[in-house]
């Protein structure tokens, strides 16, 4: 049924129990959205230098995943509360990344803060394009 990528799997108790401590350390979170049919990423808290990496391989290890079942991601930014300029660059490289897995990533509900670092950068009409 090929359900192994959707699923975390550990050898034994002590490496289940490292792997959730380095999750429980990231900000993305995989939940139902009202918007979507299929489950969304929510990325919150703080985008930056200091976490961009969690970011970048987290969302990147669900598109990846996803990129066999699903044709559209959807991330949303409603609880993100501040990106640097190191943050945007995650958001450029998830977007061509999943355009390169074949799936169409779109990035909603930006906080008043995230929303106001796009639009400086101008990078909000790229960034917050929806799907066509």
């Amino acid at each position: 049924m090929r359900l192994k990528d959707f699923f975390v799997v550990a050898s034994n108790l002590a490496a289940a129990e490292a792997l959730f401590a380095e999750t429980a350390n990231t900000s993305v979170q995989l939940r139902s959205h009202p918007s979507s049919p299929f489950p969304a990423l929510f990325w919150s808290g703080e985008l930056t230098a200091a976490n961009a990496e969690n970011f970048w391989i987290s969302t990147m290890d669900h598109i990846a995943a996803r990129s066999l079942v699903q044709r559209s991601l959807l991330i949303d930014l409603a609880d993100l509360t501040f990106v640097d300029s190191t943050g945007l660059g995650v958001m450029i490289r998830i977007r061509k990344y999943g355009t390169r897995q074949g799936i169409k990533v779109n990035f909603a509900s930006p906080s008043p803060n995230v929303l106001n670092v796009l639009r400086l950068a101008r990078l909000e009409e790229y960034l917050m394009q929806t799907e066509e």
